[in-house]
This record gives structure tokens, C-alpha cells and sequence, in this order.
């Protein structure tokens, strides 16, 4: 499942390591009246997509790192949905990446738990 931030190829996410969710955006009128009844409207469903790897080397780690958490507000991103077949783009921001060292084995550092969520702008 290829993933591209700003048309730069990026280590593919682990397999099951791609979520997308959903988010209502209501309007700034919404809220709960006097008799505890929900008044307002969606505006907007945006889209959070959840990416998650495998194990990573330092070059693939500082490869995402350099993207993710750079300064630049909004990135361009293109992945594969679930089924293989759909490319999906958005214009995204990025939320803070974490991630776990892991022990080196035969003086190579790896990188476990890799992960960051886009947020469609």
C-alpha cells in the first residue's frame, strides 16, 4: 500500500496500518438549548487517516520525520484505500509522531510503533 507525502514515496504503512475516520464539523451555532436539545448542522465531514509501521530503519525513520514533523503546515498525500484499487489524496496536517526505540541487532537501530495521524485540512 504505497503512501506519498508531497509526492515523495514514503516506507509503506504495516499491513492493517492504515485507519481513516471520519469527522463531523458542525457550525459554531451548535449546542444544547435550555431543554437539553442538540440544535445545529454539519458543515463539513472531514477525513483523519491513521497510519501505523513495521519495523524501521533510521534512513526510512528520518525519511517520515523529516515530513512529519517539519514545519510546514499542510502536506499533500496520496495512499492506497483497503481495497487496492482507490488512490485517495488530501491535503493534510500532521499530528506529533511517536515512536520506540528498538534494540539494535547486528549494528542496525530499529524503529518500532511508528505512527502519525493526517488530518484533512
Amino acid at each position: 500500500m504505497p503512501l506519498y507525502i508531497d509526492n515523495i514515496k514514503m516506507p509503506e504503512p504495516a499491513i492493517k496500518g492504515v485507519k481513516r475516520q471520519s469527522n463531523k464539523v458542525w457550525d459554531s451555532s451548535t449546542g444544547r438549548s435550555v431543554s437539553a436539545y442538540m440544535n445545529g448542522s454539519i458543515t463539513e465531514v472531514k477525513k483523519t487517516v491513521s497510519f501505523s509501521f513495521a519495523p524501521l530503519t533510521k534512513e526510512e525513520l528520518d525519511r517520515l520525520e523529516d515530513v512529519v514533523s517539519e514545519k510546514t503546515a499542510f502536506h499533500d498525500i496520496e495512499y492506497t484505500d483497503t481495497d487496492g484499487n482507490t488512490i485517495l489524496s488530501l491535503t493534510v496536517y500532521f499530528s506529533d509522531s511517536s515512536h520506540t526505540i528498538y534494540s539494535a541487532a547486528k549494528k542496525q537501530r530499529y524503529y518500532t510503533d511508528y505512527t502519525f495521524d493526517a488530518i484533512e485540512r
